[in-house]
């Protein structure tokens, strides 16, 4: 292979895709597109696909995100746990990260860091 691999695009099994958009556009304040039954959700060069699917179809797996500053992480804290979302861990300073962890609606974990 002449190219480095880069990751172009994770697909996420969804139970209520109206929650996942409310989760992701409203909660995160991420751009959220419908493109036929699935929602997408540019994240710079890769591509989050919310996929409508049974529970017994969908993997557990965790995503991270980077986002502005530390402060935004502990104001987005506030904000989350303001909207109910269930908060695993955080926030909280790790080496050099300001890290929260939270369940999106299907509990996949979601790593949100500033550094």
């Amino acid at each position: 292979m002449s190219t480095t691999p880069r990751l172009d695009r994770i697909a996420l099994g969804v139970a209520d895709p109206d929650a996942s958009l409310h989760f992701y556009r409203d909660l995160l304040g991420l751009v959220v597109q419908q493109v036929g039954d699935e929602l997408h959700v540019p994240l710079g060069g890769t591509l989050l696909a919310l996929i409508s699917s049974a529970p017994s179809e969908r993997a557990k797996l965790q995503i991270t995100l980077r986002i502005g500053s530390r402060e935004q992480v502990d104001a987005l804290a506030a904000s989350l746990r303001k909207a109910g979302v269930h908060i695993l861990s955080g926030p909280a300073d790790r080496e050099t990260r300001r890290i929260l962890y939270v369940s999106d609606p299907d509990n996949y974990a979601i790593e949100l860091y500033a550094e």
